[in-house]
């Protein structure tokens, strides 16, 4: 049977699928002002704050917890709050999600970095070789684009460049506070992004009180709900044992693959030979980054050798 962080970071690059899908979805909206991104980053951060303190009271937990957890919990709130706006004004500016993808998928280069010199996580040579693979297997899985187009310096490059900064000192964060209970963390996370967009939106929106745009209302409500669960999910995998390098090659090697699917079934995209043979990289990435599953199909050939 699979190890059960597998299983948690295989349900997150669904659930990362589903908000990006849903991100995409108002794009036209979300392009009219900063303030409508606020909107949406404070509505995300609502539905996470008040969920984990429902589902802590139906547990009969406090939202307090080991003052580190919590002060974690607000610092992730806080890029958090971060990567949600950066996400959307993406989209907002016109930005290719295949592209910003793989900008975003990069994130396992410094989450590799941050793994070896944060927490003590020494990855031999096999390991960054590992590391590499994926880095290609994601360049692959989007057909190649040219550097120019990624190193073309548009705005929303930028943004998915701060995307991925900010998600990946998040994954720092949460390794670190690995022992949170995820609702006491949907909490303080939640309510801190809720307060920081909600003064952001105060700001930058130009009628604030009849401000209600009903779709984007809707659809920051549904993200929220799957930020509850990816949250969640998120901490579970490090409870079980992930690491940020490892953790990130299944997540965005499900993510590439499930986007091929959906786009396929839902979208009528082809998939094409760069998609299959970036999904045999990915294996391959994951077989030379991670030491339990080299270690069995090391055993494995060792076997069919001496046979």
């Amino acid at each position: 049977m699979p190890r059960r962080w597998i299983i948690w970071s295989v349900f997150e690059s669904f659930i990362r699928l589903v908000s990006s899908v849903f991100q995409k979805l108002v794009e036209e909206i979300t392009a009219t002002s900063f303030g409508h991104v606020l909107y949406a980053a404070l509505l995300i951060g609502f539905v996470q704050g008040i969920a984990g303190l429902i589902i802590l009271k139906i547990r009969k937990r406090t939202i307090i917890d080991h003052s580190v957890n919590i002060i974690g919990s607000i610092g992730f709130g806080i890029f958090a709050v971060i990567a949600i706006c950066l996400s959307f004004l993406v989209f907002a500016c016109g930005g290719q999600l295949s592209i910003h993808v793989f900008i975003t998928s990069m994130s396992i280069v410094p989450g590799a970095l941050i793994d070896r010199f944060v927490f003590g996580h020494l990855l031999s040579r096999r390991q960054w070789g590992g590391v590499l693979v994926a880095v290609v297997a994601a360049y692959v899985m989007l057909s190649m684009p040219s550097f120019s187009q990624i190193l073309g310096l548009r705005l929303w490059v930028l943004f998915s460049f701060g995307t991925m900064v900010a998600m990946t000192i998040n994954q720092g964060i949460t390794q670190h506070i690995k022992d949170v209970d995820p609702f006491v963390k949907n909490f303080w996370g939640g309510t801190t992004i809720f307060i920081l967009a909600g003064i952001g939106f105060l700001i930058f929106a130009k009628n604030p009180i009849g401000f209600f745009p009903h779709k984007l209302t809707f659809v920051s409500l549904i993200i929220g709900a799957f930020s509850v669960l990816l949250w969640a999910v998120n901490v579970l995998a490090y409870k079980d044992g992930a690491s940020i390098a490892i953790k990130k090659l299944v997540v965005n090697g499900s993510y590439l693959g499930v986007a091929a699917i959906a786009g396929a079934m839902g979208f009528g995209e082809e998939i094409t030979f760069y998609k299959i043979f970036a999904l045999i990289l990915y294996l391959v990435g994951f077989i030379l980054l991670d030491n339990q599953t080299w270690i069995f199909f090391w055993d494995k050939c060792v076997a069919r050798s001496r046979e």
